[in-house]
């Protein structure tokens, strides 16, 4: 048995395709198929099931799978031990998010996970919505973070077999000028709006990838400015030129650091969730790592 051979059938199992996992390994079709049947007769057993619909592992597959996850798992704690045999992780971890999360909540996270591992560096690309799922499918990064609504996450597992896990609960917000008229509520509805320009901290071409998520699908007919610089946008608001709309979960202040600019909830706004995408492929020791910080 070869470390190559299990590396090829958990490639397999990924892409679901012998043809698929050839390309993706830089071999050929008949190289890896060569592996895979040495594979079968050292153990005895049929790994792999060929169809006209692609090729799927069978039972003793699958576990043969899971047992080189969890092989290949415990090389990575053997690599990672200092000369002291203290655990030290070392290398990469890449992370795709959006411009949302980025701001919101990974900061304080990235902070604390390089203070625990130093030795650590954290590639964060930021995405607008859509292709950070994509992305996260197609196994480019070992992390994804966004936020949905959960009537949303359906779609994920039907169609990519990816599964959301939610983190925190996102309620939304205006934020004014503290000299507009709309500072004196305690709260606000979304119809209560629609003669105000509604700006976005975010870029036209964000705005127009996301015009069918939330929060762009609950403000159709309403006049919306997209204003990606932030200090821009901050003036805006200040100036009394429109509404921002933002997001805050129970345990974010509400006001922030600038106190001339006030957060005021609205009230029939849907509440929407901040969280990480997992599929069926295990995490990274680096990545468990991240997500117990969160």
């Amino acid at each position: 048995m070869r470390i190559e051979q299990l590396k090829y059938l958990i490639e397999i199992d990924r892409s679901g395709s012998i043809n698929e996992a050839a390309k993706r390994l830089h071999i050929s079709h008949q190289g890896i198929s060569i592996a895979i049947k040495a594979l079968e007769d050292e153990l005895g057993v049929l790994l792999v099931k060929r169809s006209y619909k692609g090729t799927t592992l069978t039972a003793k597959g699958k576990y043969v799978v899971r047992a080189a996850v969890e092989f290949f798992q415990k090389i990575e704690r053997l690599n990672n031990f200092d000369k002291h045999s203290e655990p030290t992780m070392r290398g990469t971890l890449s992370i795709v998010s959006t411009y949302f999360a980025a701001e919101r909540f990974l900061p304080s996270i990235i902070i604390a996970y390089y203070d625990r591992y130093p030795k650590m560096k954290i590639n964060n690309t930021y995405r607008v919505p859509k292709e950070v799922i994509l992305s996260f499918a197609e196994r480019k990064y070992d992390l994804a973070f966004l936020s949905m609504l959960l009537q949303d996450t359906k779609s994920l597992s039907d169609a990519m077999d990816l599964t959301f896990v939610p983190c925190a609960e996102i309620k939304t917000y205006i934020e004014v000028s503290n000299f507009s008229v709309l500072a004196q509520y305690q709260s606000i509805s979304i119809n209560a709006l629609k003669n105000y320009q509604l700006i976005y901290n975010c870029s036209t071409e964000t705005a127009d990838a996301q015009k069918n998520n939330w929060p762009f699908r609950y403000i159709r007919g309403k006049s919306v400015r997209c204003e990606a610089s932030p200090r821009i946008y901050r003036e805006l608001l200040l100036n009394d030129t429109g509404v921002g709309i933002s997001g805050s979960s129970k345990n974010m202040p509400l006001k922030r650091q600038d106190e001339d600019i006030v957060m005021i909830p609205v009230r029939d706004a849907p509440m929407y969730y901040f969280g990480y995408l997992s599929s069926s492929e295990p995490f990274t020791i680096s990545a468990q790592n991240f997500l117990q910080l969160l």
